[in-house]
C-alpha cells in the first residue's frame, strides 16, 4: 500500500515482498486527492549542491524526500517498492525560492504540478532506462495534466511515444521544436512543456539539473526544486 489521505507530512507504509514485511518511512503529501508518496527530488538553477538525474536515479541513497531542500534526494525502499509497478500516477512538484512574480516564462505557463497517468500497462521502470533512446513507444499512452501558479488546471494531451531529445534528456514526443517522431497530431502531446518533463539535462549536476520555469537561467536569482512522487 502507498500513503493513505489522511495529511502531509512523514508517514509509513507497508509492503509485502516474498511474505515478509517491509517497513518504508516517507513523506506524503495530501494534494489532488492526497496519498502521494515522495521518491525523489533534484534542484537547479542558482544551485551547486546537486547531483545529476543520471547520478540519483541510480543511486542507493535512501532518504527521506523532504519538500523545501532544494538538492538531491532519493528514498530508494519507496522507488525500489514502485519502480515496477502498473497502473500508478507521478506527480512532479514545483518549488521555487524566490516565489516568481510572474505567470510566464518566455510565453509558457510557470508550473507549480504536473501529473502523469502512466496508464495499467506502463511503469516507470519501462521508462527508466529510455535516456539516449529516441522516440521509443510504450505500451500504452501516457497523459499529462498540469497546475499553474495562478491556479490554472490545463492538459499537454497523451502520447505513447518517449522523446530524448539531443539524447540527453526525456520526455514525451509534442508539436513543438520538431518533437513529433513522425507521429500525427492525435498521437503527441502539445508543447514544449512535454519535451523535459522527466529529465532535463540527464547529466548535468548544476543549473541545468533541471528546465527552467522562471526566468529560464536569464538571471542567477532563482532557485528551483522538482519533487516526484507517486500514486
Amino acid at each position: 500500500m502507498y500513503c493513505l489521505n489522511f495529511h502531509s507530512g512523514i508517514l509509513f507504509y507497508n509492503r509485502i515482498l516474498f511474505q515478509n514485511r517491509i517497513i518504508i518511512k516517507c513523506f506524503c503529501l495530501l494534494i489532488f486527492c492526497g496519498g502521494w508518496t515522495h521518491i525523489w527530488s533534484n534542484s537547479g538553477g542558482n544551485i551547486t549542491s546537486v547531483v545529476s538525474n543520471s547520478i540519483l536515479w541510480n543511486s542507493s541513497t535512501n532518504d527521506i524526500v523532504y519538500p523545501n531542500m532544494y538538492g538531491s534526494y532519493k528514498n530508494t525502499n519507496a522507488w525500489n517498492s514502485f519502480i515496477n509497478k502498473q497502473g500508478v500516477s507521478l506527480l512532479k512538484k514545483y518549488n521555487y525560492n524566490p516565489i516568481p512574480t510572474s505567470e510566464t516564462t518566455s510565453g509558457y505557463a510557470i508550473l507549480k504540478y504536473a501529473k502523469l497517468n502512466l496508464g495499467s500497462l506502463v511503469s516507470f521502470g519501462d521508462i527508466f532506462q529510455s535516456v539516449g533512446t529516441n522516440c521509443r513507444k510504450l505500451k500504452n499512452k501516457v497523459t499529462f495534466d498540469y497546475l499553474t501558479i495562478n491556479g490554472l488546471h490545463l492538459t499537454e494531451g497523451a502520447t505513447d511515444t518517449l522523446l530524448s531529445a539531443d539524447f540527453t534528456s526525456l520526455g514525451f514526443a509534442n508539436a513543438e521544436n520538431s518533437d513529433t517522431c513522425g507521429l500525427s497530431n492525435i498521437n503527441i502531446m502539445k508543447s514544449w512543456l512535454s519535451r523535459h518533463v522527466l529529465s532535463y539535462d540527464h547529466q548535468s549536476s548544476g543549473r541545468d539539473t533541471v528546465r527552467c520555469q522562471t526566468e529560464c537561467w536569464s538571471t542567477a536569482l532563482y532557485k528551483e526544486e522538482v519533487i516526484w512522487a507517486i500514486r
